[in-house]
């Protein structure tokens, strides 16, 4: 009287071919839902922790491959506030691109630590280029303000003035064409 599951399979003769009868399972509905049931749960609560630990996986993944990105990122940030010592890390942890990204920054660093040393360099020039002929004008103005002189030896002191003028206006003229090229040097950088 109870509703029950029914499955069934004709049984035949391999070498004849013909019918040798049926095989008939039966199994009451209530315990083949009960087993379903249990199967659905335990399925449902397997899927559930499979998630969680994939989850959790992914979390761990992502973090491991971002972190060395902030790190990178933080080192650029400082080293953009004046800290050119500071370098990216290459580690065997990174991925090969981290690492890629790291060794062009460290490149990048090392090119701009070599341009700022240069820089340094230029301006000292620069200025003890520009420090001889100002001392040269400053020296002869004094003597001349100072000393009763004759006007050829006075004539010659204001013509070494003339000529060291020159020479500050020939020296700031190819400071000016030379940062005008710079300039131009990195407009055209920028424009690539």
């Amino acid at each position: 009287d109870d509703a029950r599951f029914l499955a069934g399979q004709a049984v035949v003769n391999d070498q004849t071919g013909n019918l040798v009868g049926f095989v008939v399972v039966t199994a009451p509905m209530n315990q083949t839902t009960d087993y379903m049931l249990r199967s659905s749960t335990f399925f449902i609560y397997t899927a559930i922790g499979a998630l969680g630990l994939a989850l959790v996986a992914a979390t761990f993944l992502s973090r491991s491959l971002v972190r060395p990105l902030g790190q990178m990122a933080d080192v650029a940030r400082r080293f953009g506030y004046g800290e050119t010592k500071l370098r990216a890390e290459q580690t065997k942890s990174n991925t090969r691109e981290v690492n890629d990204l790291a060794l062009a920054f460290n490149t990048m660093a090392d090119s701009l630590e070599q341009s700022e040393q240069r820089r340094q360099e230029f301006i000292a020039n620069v200025s003890h280029e520009l420090k001889t002929p100002l001392a040269s004008i400053k020296l002869l103005s004094d003597s001349i303000l100072q000393n009763d002189m004759d006007a050829d030896t006075m004539r010659e002191f204001v013509s070494d003035i003339g000529n060291e003028s020159d020479r500050l206006t020939r020296m700031t003229q190819k400071l000016l064409t030379l940062s005008k090229a710079d300039a131009e040097t990195v407009c055209d950088h920028e424009v690539v």
